[in-house]
C-alpha cells in the first residue's frame, strides 16, 4: 500500500503500532448508497481515472447495462435499500455487536 499512497499513509513507530494493533472503540458507517466495486491493481479497468487516488478500485451502478438500484437525480447515486445488508459485513469480520445497529 505504502508503495502506491507513499505519503498519503501515516507513519507509525513500533511501539505506536504495538499499541493501536487489535484495538478498535467505535465503528460508524454512514451508508448513502451501493456501487459495483472492481479491483484495479488486479484486474484490468477503464483508463482516463486516477485508480491510484482512488484506492486503486473502479466503481459503477451498472453491471452488465442494468443499473444496481432506482436511480435519482445524482447520476452516482441509487436507491439500494438493501445493499448495506448484501454486504454481509458482520458474518465476513469477526465484529461483536453490543449495541442496536440502526
Amino acid at each position: 500500500m505504502r508503495h502506491h499512497l507513499g505519503a498519503r499513509l501515516p507513519k507509525f513507530s513500533v511501539e505506536e503500532s504495538k499499541t493501536l494493533n487489535g484495538s478498535i472503540d467505535f465503528i460508524g458507517i454512514n451508508h448513502y448508497s451501493s456501487l459495483y466495486a472492481k479491483d484495479c491493481i488486479n484486474s484490468p479497468c477503464p483508463t482516463g481515472e486516477s485508480h491510484a487516488f482512488l484506492g486503486f478500485v473502479y466503481t459503477t451502478g451498472f453491471r452488465d447495462g442494468v443499473a444496481i438500484g432506482e436511480p435519482t437525480p445524482m447520476p452516482r447515486f441509487f436507491i439500494v435499500p438493501d445493499g448495506l445488508e448484501k454486504m454481509d459485513l458482520l458474518n465476513q469480520t469477526n465484529l461483536q455487536v453490543r449495541e442496536k445497529i440502526y
